[in-house]
């Protein structure tokens, strides 16, 4: 073992039954996603208006047992959001 390295069980990183098809989907959306941040957080720094979008891509499958797919579809666009402080895992 090295102190340079963390290990996670791969189950958090690919849960059971994802497919390699998927993985590639979920890292090419994860890319796009940290591009488009980079591209805003750039415009951002140099006092540039801009303006943002935020969509659905889909759910957890925790979600999805929560009842979320009842309030969201995936392709929906979010028009805004709020934490909440008293939230439970």
């Amino acid at each position: 073992m090295s102190p340079s390295i963390d290990l996670i069980p791969e189950e958090l990183v690919y849960p059971s039954g994802t497919t390699a098809e998927e993985v590639r989907e979920r890292n090419t959306a994860a890319m796009a996603s940290s591009q488009d941040l980079a591209f805003a957080a750039a415009l951002d720094q140099q006092g540039i208006d801009f303006g943002l979008e935020l969509f659905v891509e889909g759910f957890t499958p925790e979600a999805e047992e929560a009842g979320v797919g009842d309030q969201l579809q995936p392709g929906d666009r979010i028009l805004r959001a709020a934490w909440r402080a008293d939230h439970r895992h």
